[in-house]
């Protein structure tokens, strides 16, 4: 099942458009229905006898030739944060006031009680964004990166692994206050012993990316722009999401969203709903579809979810997960295997899905036998290190400094390896 294109074939670009008659419907049903991203952009198109938009083709070999050359396979826009990762019993969660299995928005007392409750952790770089970024990156993608990180010690080592994991990082870098507090976001991660894990998220400077910091160098040169619902707790969120379409729209750009989390849902379901029926690919686990639909079923949800032009994917932890586009609703069983610690899993399978829509034309998003869903390095490389890192770029307004050189070696992000 293929997710929407953009380009038309060079045999639909050399036809001429068909007359809306009843004599023109067998051309008509040659031509393809427009995607929900070129009803956006702005397509020209006509309608059969049958009612069923298609696209100009002239007016599409026009406006393909005006748009930048795809440099990127994704470009990812979200909460750039260094995880704290421990484990935790479910009665310390408790005890802390977190909702357990889900993401929790704290502030700095409320992080301080978590460090001194959990004891020592393991500082890794991470974001949910950023993990389908880098996973993109592991399986021999170009992805691209914009968030924003304070200028203190995490924020460079957010730069680091960015760069080691073979990612163009393009990040606002904004001044740490002195109160602790204010600078490169960090998300508690508790992994507790039934392999769940709890979140607790202080945005630090994360959330203060500007709109500003979003250009077409990054999301117009992309196949595919991807951001969740995290970004919507920012405070510029609203001209940041506006700018996310109106640069897709120009070049483009096929846009995917993330549902995040059941609570994100919540805070922001109008938004999220009305972004829903905007996007070519939307993101979701069970409980995010049944909390975004209303539906008690994960069938029912995924029913609901499902829109003409529209790629929709639910993971189902070991039920698998489900695939519904305009071809109807496919489901895809998971693999056996001994289940450790699941965060980070729903990034990297989404890191899979947007690397074969990418790069293999006319697959199934959801087929882990495409070439482009294996991992192009060995068992021993960690998901992180690339040999040819590209520069970061730090936005206008940033101190640029100078880096040194990554010490060669293996590199690794989240608490994510892959291999084959």
């Amino acid at each position: 099942m293929a997710l929407p294109a953009r380009n038309r074939s060079s045999d639909e670009a050399t036809q001429t458009s068909p007359a809306p008659d009843p004599t023109a419907l067998q051309r008509c049903n040659s031509l393809r229905p427009l995607s929900i991203g070129e009803r956006r952009t702005g397509y020209s198109s006509s309608k059969c006898s049958s009612g069923v938009e298609y696209c100009d083709a002239m007016s599409n070999t026009e406006v393909a030739s005006s748009r930048p050359e795809k440099v990127h396979d994704l470009c990812g826009i979200g909460t750039a944060l260094i995880d704290y990762v421990s484990t935790a019993t479910l009665e310390v969660v408790a005890s802390l006031g977190i909702e357990p299995g889900a993401m929790t928005l704290i502030d700095g007392a409320t992080a301080a009680k978590i460090r001194a409750a959990v004891g020592s952790g393991q500082l890794i770089s991470g974001g949910t964004v950023a993990n389908t970024v880098v996973g993109v990156a592991s399986l021999g993608g170009a992805p691209a990166y914009v968030g924003a990180v304070a200028a203190d010690d995490l924020g460079e080592r957010y730069v680091a692994d960015l760069e080691a994991a073979g990612v163009r990082s393009v990040l606002e870098l904004l001044p740490a206050a002195d109160d602790g507090v204010t600078g490169t976001g960090a998300c508690y991660v508790m992994v507790t012993p039934d392999k769940q894990r709890t979140m607790a998220t202080s945005l630090g400077v994360s959330g203060l990316l500007h709109a500003t910091a979003i250009d077409d160098s990054t999301v117009g040169r992309a196949e595919v722009v991807y951001f969740d619902g995290y970004l919507l707790d920012f405070p510029d969120s609203e001209a940041i999401v506006e700018r996310i379409f109106e640069l897709a729209a120009v070049s483009g750009t096929k846009i995917a969203l993330g549902l995040a989390d059941p609570f994100v849902v919540g805070r922001h379901f109008d938004r999220l709903s009305a972004l829903a029926d905007r996007v070519d690919i939307l993101f979701s686990n069970e409980d995010e579809a049944k909390a975004m639909t209303g539906g008690a079923t994960a069938e029912g949800a995924i029913e609901s979810l499902s829109r003409p032009g529209r790629v929709t994917i639910v993971t189902r932890g070991p039920l698998g997960a489900a695939l519904s586009s305009d071809e109807g609703v496919i489901a895809v069983p998971a693999a056996a295997v001994d289940v450790v610690d699941v965060t980070g899993a729903g990034d990297l399978f989404a890191a899979g899905c947007v690397s074969v829509s990418a790069t293999t034309s006319g697959s199934n998003a959801l087929d882990s036998s495409a070439p482009s869903a294996r991992p192009r390095r060995s068992a021993t490389w960690a998901l992180g290190r690339s040999p040819h890192s590209p520069r970061s770029r730090l936005t206008p307004g940033c101190s640029d400094r100078s880096r040194t050189a990554l010490t060669p070696g293996l590199r690794r992000w989240g608490r994510c390896w892959i291999g084959t």
